[in-house]
């Protein structure tokens, strides 16, 4: 999705988020070991009990299934780390002169689209919850307005704590070229 379609005329982009590249790392990670697990089992089983292995794959019944079952769990992880990839890099926040907007890929086929004026906000605050978030600055931005729900939250983006203060300087210089009253 092209993000200029989103502006509105004389409106600019001055902070753009996503996720961190650390999760993205953690993703590859997990699906690299779902992915090459099975063969390693496999190699393991063949190296140290080769006599059962060639008795299993003998029979041509076992060796279908066995064809059969390896490929539909290479095919569901496959699709699964297309999905996980696709809700990493269509899930993208963005703040500009007048407004904050966040857009959220849910599964598949649902996409949220949700903007807030930049003189509604009433809270940012930043959370950075572990060790590697830590050292690596990584965390949570949460954006409310008066209402109590949580309007947005800006999920494991890099530097949270910056992020935050830039958001209420933002805030702060809206309310008063608006001249609106806290």
């Amino acid at each position: 999705m092209k993000i200029e379609r989103l502006l509105h005329p004389q409106e600019e982009v001055l902070i753009f988020l996503r996720r961190d590249k650390w999760v993205l790392l953690k993703m590859a990670l997990l699906y690299g070991v779902l992915l090459f697990g099975p063969l390693a089992i496999v190699a393991i089983a063949w190296w140290f009990f080769p006599q059962w292995l060639d008795r299993q794959t003998a029979e041509p019944s076992i060796s279908v299934f066995i064809i059969l079952g390896s490929s539909l769990y290479y095919l569901f992880v496959w699709v699964f780390l297309y999905r996980a990839w696709l809700d990493y890099y269509l899930d993208v926040w963005f703040v500009t002169n007048e407004r904050v907007v966040s857009i959220e890929q849910k599964g598949l086929f649902s996409r949220t689209i949700a903007e807030q004026r930049l003189f509604r906000i009433q809270d940012v605050h930043a959370e950075v919850h572990g060790v590697i978030a830590t050292v690596l600055d990584f965390g949570n931005v949460t954006i409310q307005t008066a209402a109590a729900e949580v309007v947005f939250e800006f999920k494991e983006v890099p530097k949270p704590h910056l992020v935050a203060r830039n958001i209420i300087k933002l805030v702060e210089w809206d309310k008063r070229r608006r001249n609106v009253r806290e």
